[in-house]
């Protein structure tokens, strides 16, 4: 995972670095010096306020370049925090998919057994899929309480990331959020309310501060999706076909199930956040530019616009994956998560 963040954050490191010197670059052409001295004495300084022609023209171009800077950071820090996510919520699978689950009816979940996921289930030679990583309407994953609850872990460690102003929802369309969601949701931020007030006792006397922290976890719920998959393959000495793991073809006990997460098979969940651009770079990097080169523009086809909202929310869309192992051993006598 650590290489991952690395590759991925390669293209915003050579971006800093080109920014940084494009900043030196116009420092030097426009004249500017660093001067502690004059510093100190601007609050006595009546010179006047004419400015000189040098920094009438460079401001602009330099708070461009600051703008940019602090995007791409946002996207760094972006870019790590899904790849944790990711870690977070392939651990949740490996402790979820092998426990037997009991049927909940205030969310609506059916009963699971161990290492099977009551959701359906696509199949690709070796490999099994579950839900989807664009969209949660794409698939009934979260009717499934162990996706369900790995979908819950990629939210939480997403939404450190996530705008907390008020954005004004009610836009052209809505992403549609399961029952499940919609009845975690405020327990959830709840939870998170009193959480930071312990962390943070001084909090209390800022009463904006739970309601930032609604916002980010709003978005996050309605802008991160997953998707599970996991192979049957062959292990050195435990082979699904002959034994000798809990559920071998023929054995007399345990019957053998096509769509079973078998022991030791390995689990990848893949977690895709729309991270919200800041509100002035999101604008400039999502407009459409045509040269007269004809090169076609490869950076606005990345950057979205988020319909849900009435004010404009421009996002780029990360993707980051972790693979465990499924840990999970039938057991004879096993253990219902109620």
């Amino acid at each position: 995972m650590n290489r991952a963040i690395l590759e991925a954050c390669l293209p915003c490191l050579l971006a800093l670095g080109v920014s940084f010197a494009a900043m030196v670059g116009l420092m030097k052409l426009s004249g500017a010096r660093f001067k502690i001295a004059r510093l100190r004495q601007i609050h006595a300084c009546e010179g006047g306020g004419v400015q000189s022609l040098a920094f009438v023209l460079t401001l602009p171009v330099f708070m461009l370049f600051v703008l940019f800077i602090l995007q791409v950071s946002q996207l760094m820090v972006g870019t790590m925090v899904v790849n944790y996510a990711a870690f977070a919520a392939a651990r949740s699978a490996s402790v979820w998919l092998p426990s037997t689950v009991d049927a909940n009816s205030q969310y609506g979940f059916s009963a699971e057994p161990d290492n099977w996921v009551e959701a359906g289930v696509q199949i690709d030679g070796n490999i099994l899929r579950v839900g989807s990583n664009q969209s949660q309407s794409a698939s009934n994953t979260l009717n499934s309480r162990k996706c369900f609850q790995v979908w819950t872990a990629a939210v939480l460690g997403c939404a450190s990331i996530c705008p907390s102003r008020d954005l004004q929802r009610g836009g052209t369309s809505t992403t549609p959020v399961s029952n499940p969601a919609t009845s975690w949701l405020p327990e959830a931020q709840r939870v998170t309310r009193n959480v930071y007030g312990l962390l943070s006792p001084a909090s209390s006397s800022n009463g904006r501060i739970p309601v930032r922290l609604d916002n980010k976890l709003d978005y996050a719920a309605r802008n991160t999706f997953v998707e599970i998959e996991w192979q049957e393959v062959s292990h050195s000495g435990t082979d699904v076909d002959t034994g000798p793991t809990y559920n071998p073809r023929g054995h007399c006990t345990y019957v053998w199930q096509e769509k079973e997460v078998g022991y030791r098979d390995p689990v990848t969940v893949w977690v895709t956040h729309r991270q919200a651009l800041l509100p002035g770079p999101g604008r400039f990097l999502a407009k459409l530019l045509v040269p007269a080169s004809g090169v076609p523009d490869r950076i606005a086809p990345l950057v979205g616009l988020n319909p849900e909202y009435s004010e404009p929310v421009h996002f780029v869309t990360i993707t980051a994956s972790a693979t465990l192992v499924n840990e999970g051993i039938k057991s004879v006598m096993p253990y219902v998560q109620r």
